[in-house]
C-alpha cells in the first residue's frame, strides 16, 4: 500500500479507501520494493474505461450502422472474457495474439478471424486517437495467419429442388423459390415486404428489422 501510494502521489489512507477503477490511469504492476519504482513507470499505462464508454466514444465518433455497433460489442465482449479481463484498455498484445490462437483452436475460417479482429482493431485505433491506450494491439496480429485452400465442388440443383418441393410448406417453399431464381442471398429475401416487390422489381431496402 506504501508503495501505491508512493507510485501515485496519494496518501495511504486514499489508496486504502480507493477501488482500482477510482484512478484515471492504470499501471500493469506496482512495486513491492520502492526502489523498483522507476522500472514501474517504464511499464504500459493506459486508462481506465469500460466496455460501454469505448463503444459509445466509438459510436460518437464514426456514426456507424446498427450491425457494426452490435458486432463491436460481441466482438470486445468475447475478447475481454477470453483474457480475463474487466477492462478492455488494460489489454496487451500478448492477450490480443492469445485470442487469435484462441479462434483458430475452435476452427473459425480465417476470414472469419480477420474480420473480427479488423473490428477490434477499429475500436483500439479510436482509443489510441483518443489517448486512451498507447497503441493498437492488433497491428500485426493476422499477418502471418494462412488462409485454407478450398476445394470447389459443383452442386447439382434438381435434386434441391426435389427436396424442397418434399419438405418445405407454405411461406418457407415461397422464400426457397424467391431465393432459387432471384439469387438472393437468405437475408435479403427473408428481410422482404409486401410493397417491395412492384410490377416484376423486387426492391432490396434497409428497414428497422434489417
Amino acid at each position: 500500500v506504501e508503495s501505491e501510494a508512493w507510485l501515485r502521489g496519494k496518501t495511504v489512507a486514499e489508496v486504502r479507501d480507493a477501488s482500482e477503477l477510482d484512478w484515471d490511469t492504470y499501471m500493469t504492476a506496482l512495486p513491492s520494493d520502492p526502489d523498483e519504482i522507476d522500472k514501474i513507470r517504464l511499464l504500459p499505462w493506459a486508462e481506465v474505461k469500460t466496455v460501454d464508454e469505448v463503444i459509445e466514444k466509438a459510436a460518437l465518433i464514426k456514426k456507424p450502422a446498427q450491425q457494426t455497433l452490435i458486432a463491436w460489442r460481441t466482438y470486445l465482449s468475447e475478447f475481454i472474457q477470453q483474457a480475463g479481463l474487466k477492462i478492455p484498455t488494460f489489454a496487451t498484445k500478448d492477450q490480443a495474439r492469445a485470442f487469435r490462437d484462441h479462434l483458430l483452436e475452435r476452427g473459425l475460417k480465417t476470414s472469419t478471424i480477420t474480420i473480427r479482429i479488423n473490428y477490434l482493431s477499429g475500436l483500439w485505433s479510436v482509443m489510441v486517437e483518443e489517448g486512451w491506450v498507447p497503441g493498437n494491439i492488433w497491428i500485426g496480429v493476422t499477418r502471418r495467419v494462412r488462409s485454407e485452400v478450398t476445394q470447389k465442388q459443383v452442386i447439382v440443383i434438381e435434386p434441391i429442388d426435389e427436396a424442397a418441393e418434399a419438405k418445405l410448406v407454405g411461406d418457407q417453399k415461397l422464400l426457397y423459390l424467391l431465393i432459387r431464381y432471384s439469387g438472393m442471398r437468405l437475408a435479403e429475401a427473408a428481410g422482404l415486404r409486401f410493397e417491395d416487390i412492384r410490377d416484376d422489381v423486387i426492391n432490396v431496402r434497409p428497414h428497422e428489422l434489417r
